[in-house]
């Protein structure tokens, strides 16, 4: 009797799967998700483009707050920072993104980075790793 109670409880898992299951929902939380990761791809793309062709400048960290997400084991990291450039007054900034682990020895209030920002739009500021502040 062991294996027909067995299939008797799979058979009542089952019809309350059926009861509780919403393929709407499924699709909704899967669209969801998926255009999530366009906003963020769409971000890492600017960032990316960003620091090639923005304005060089060096920041001082003034603040940092981890935001718990990871990728490949790199931690994604709220900095904010205070710009430095060469040809118009200092001015904060915040850049939100993925830190290489080689870099997180940088990452302490006072440190300095290499960073490029738009001098259209001065809050759009990219981290530069491995470029000497």
């Amino acid at each position: 009797m062991g294996f027909l109670s067995s299939l008797r409880d799979l058979r009542r898992q089952a019809d309350e799967i059926d009861r509780t299951y919403d393929p709407g929902a499924q699709l909704r939380q899967g669209l969801a998700a998926m255009q999530h990761m366009r906003q963020q791809l769409a971000g890492q793309q600017a960032t990316a483009h960003l620091a090639t062709t923005g304005t060089p400048a060096t920041a001082t960290i003034v603040g940092l707050r981890q935001t718990g997400g990871y990728v490949n084991h790199a931690p994604l990291v709220e900095i904010r920072l205070m710009v430095t450039p060469v040809d118009r007054p200092p001015f904060p900034a915040t850049h939100t993104g993925l830190v290489p682990p080689v870099y997180l020895g940088q990452l302490r209030p006072g440190g300095t980075v290499a960073v490029r920002y738009s001098p259209a739009d001065p809050n759009s500021v990219a981290v530069v790793w491995g470029q000497p502040a």
